[in-house]
């Protein structure tokens, strides 16, 4: 699947057939000619830094995340982050993991893992959960032969009793 600017919506969600793939981050349909004039202005102040990343239409929760990681001192440090969260979320999504697969494992593993990594990363999870519910599977199994066996025993000895 190939993901085109134009599959995103009004808040940087990434959809395909009507279903929301992914939220990479960033709003390709705000304009950055309609921020304030103090949005537009260059300034080392954090909200000033924030309100410039949110007017080019990055989503203020991955632009907060990014500067608490990076600091707000490089600009271009801070975009060059953006980016490539952007990069590496829509790439992850066009090779098939879900949203919440490609957010946990960049959270998990941060924005400097390669896209490998954290494509590796996923399908551990996967087949570690698929190991889990195998074994509850079989517990679950264990534990109601069990009490089936049981009450076929414990029916007996009254059965026992009674003669």
């Amino acid at each position: 699947m190939v993901v085109k600017i134009e599959d995103c919506d009004e808040v940087g969600a990434v959809s395909a057939g009507g279903k929301v793939l992914w939220n990479v981050g960033v709003n390709p349909k705000l304009d950055p000619t309609h921020a304030s004039a103090k949005e537009r202005q260059t300034s080392s102040s954090s909200s000033n830094l924030r309100s410039q990343f949110i007017a080019m239409g990055f989503l203020p929760m991955i632009v907060d995340k990014m500067i608490q990681k990076n600091g707000e001192h490089d600009s271009n440090t801070l975009l060059e982050s953006l980016l490539s969260h952007c990069f590496t979320a829509t790439t992850l999504l066009e090779m098939g993991f879900t949203q919440e697969e490609v957010s946990s494992a960049i959270d998990c593993f941060g924005q400097e893992a390669t896209v490998e990594e954290l494509a590796d990363s996923i399908f551990a999870r996967r087949i570690a959960n698929t190991i889990e519910q195998e074994q509850v599977k079989i517990e679950s199994e264990l534990v109601g032969e069990t009490e089936t066996e049981y009450s076929a025993s414990h029916g007996r000895l009254r059965s026992n009793e009674n003669d």
